[in-house]
């Protein structure tokens, strides 16, 4: 296989591992074999365009799931305050809006705690 073909392939399972669950169904369709997949997986060079495809489709998913923060709480306060809302449901998104309310708030605690450690960490003469 060309330079040229070896790198087409190895884009295409790069796309193909981020879109099928196992490296075996990524493999087939990139249109290489199971072992060459595993031996190039096995490659820091492929292994770290695979992280960094990986980081990015997190971080895409990640911002699609933020901007959608707003329109869930507002649907859950509509069901919360909605007079003909059955008690359950009512129930429900009071639950749920506390809970992830309550997670939300011990997050950004523990995060500005670290915030906090590590600006003392550093002023000591440390690195992060």
């Amino acid at each position: 296989m060309t330079g040229h073909g070896a790198k087409a392939k190895r884009e295409a399972l790069l796309g193909a591992l981020m879109a099928n669950p196992t490296v075996e169904q990524a493999a087939a369709r990139a249109g290489v074999s199971y072992a060459t997949a595993k031996r190039w997986l096995g490659q820091p060079q492929f292994k770290q365009a695979y992280a960094e495809a990986r980081r990015q489709a997190l971080g895409e998913t990640l911002a699609t799931l933020q901007r959608s923060m707003v329109a869930a709480v507002t649907k859950l306060h509509a069901l919360l305050t909605d007079p003909t809302s059955t008690p359950i449901i009512q129930l429900g998104a009071a639950k749920a809006m506390l809970d992830y309310g309550l997670r939300a708030s011990e997050l950004e605690h523990v995060i500005e705690r670290m915030e906090r450690l590590e600006a003392h960490f550093l002023t000591q003469g440390g690195t992060a």
